[in-house]
């Protein structure tokens, strides 16, 4: 089967076997749930007819197959039939991308017989790695600082709405109303006054 195949396949059906080579894999994520451990980690794949990710699920961290070729298959359950890989539509911003969605009952074979790295390959697969933590690095500390501006624009939100409730016989559930709308206005980039919509709140 190829990845051309795949791409015209229907969604949640069985691939049997893929033969591939692994052009980048993301970083594995983790966690703990109501049943357990559990981990996600993508994968690009590619062969002579296109290209595809693979949405992993409860494996073990794949890092170490950048550029080697494998083959993905799925598992045969005498209860279940064909199991652990499936071809995926996924869904993001209104926008359906078909993808490959391996479980941890998915298999994943490496043949002996591994062509040499060329060079830049080798630059490649070192400097992904680089980028890959540098990348996640940034989203963190992103995340961290928009963090850190929403409870200061809640802050100031809630003070000037005290302010402007001063004097005034409103309850607390209005002043609070009246600071997410304050904090609304100022995420929106909107001015309140020149529309006079804090007066229509009262």
């Amino acid at each position: 089967m190829t990845i051309k195949e795949i791409k015209e396949m229907q969604g949640d059906l069985p691939v049997l076997d893929l033969d591939v080579k692994v052009v980048s894999v993301g970083k594995r994520k983790t966690g703990e749930g109501e049943f357990g451990e559990w981990s996600f980690q993508d994968m690009q794949v590619k062969d002579s007819s296109g290209e595809i990710w693979v949405k992993c699920q409860n494996k073990d961290d794949l890092s170490s197959l950048r550029a080697k070729y494998i083959t993905l298959s799925c598992y045969k359950s005498d209860r279940r039939g064909w199991i652990g890989l499936t071809t995926l539509d996924d869904e993001y911003n209104d926008k359906i991308t078909r993808k490959l969605k391996m479980t941890k009952t998915g298999l994943i074979t490496i043949p002996e017989d591994q062509p040499e790295l060329k060079e830049e390959e080798t630059k490649e697969i070192s400097n992904r790695g680089y980028w890959d933590e540098k990348l996640e690095l940034d989203k963190q500390r992103h995340q961290q600082e928009l963090g850190k501006q929403i409870r200061i624009c809640r802050q100031n939100a809630l003070t000037n709405a005290v302010a402007a409730c001063f004097g005034k016989a409103v309850t607390i559930t209005e002043i609070l109303e009246l600071a997410d709308t304050f904090a609304t206005w100022t995420f929106s980039g909107t001015n309140p006054m020149k529309d006079n919509k804090e007066k229509e709140m009262f």
